[in-house]
């Protein structure tokens, strides 16, 4: 497919009166920047996010690493992701054992205990990513979760 693209537009250049420098900046300028990379915040990025779905994954983890896709609302955050294909209110986030305290999964996954639905936390989330370990759904990696501090 590489190939015919490129015959394709070198026969184009060839019959064109634009010069190969300026056909090479417009294609690599195409190939750097593409129309997504519009939405893509530079990761990882910390927010403040309320849990909306139980942590209940499919299975628990073990000998196998089962991640879970959960929702939070991070809307209210001003640092959160914004975009035509990023719903604050319902960001999905790919986590790890979400059966475990975070501080038992990794000492550097934050200082969460069992995720409880309705608990707003801390969030350190790099991605967004297509698909992962989670399957083939578009999703944020939950890189860290710690408790939100309490005010005194």
């Amino acid at each position: 497919m590489a190939r015919l693209i490129m015959y394709s537009a070198v026969r184009w250049l060839d019959r064109s009166k634009v010069s190969m420098r300026s056909f090479i900046l417009l294609f690599s300028l195409l190939v750097i920047v593409g129309p997504a990379d519009a939405e893509k915040p530079a990761t990882p990025i910390t927010v403040r996010g309320k849990l909306l779905d139980d942590s209940k994954p499919g299975a628990h983890c073990g000998y196998l690493e089962i991640w879970t896709i959960l929702r939070f609302d991070v809307d209210a955050d001003p640092n959160a992701p914004r975009g035509t294909k990023v719903n604050a209110k319902q960001l999905p986030v790919a986590i790890p054992c979400t059966e475990m305290p975070r501080e038992m999964y990794s000492k550097t996954a934050g200082n969460a205990g069992v995720l409880v639905k309705g608990r707003s936390y801390v969030l350190t989330l790099d991605g967004p990513h297509a698909s992962g370990k989670w399957g083939p759904k578009p999703a944020w990696i939950g890189a860290r979760i710690d408790e939100t501090p309490t005010k005194k």
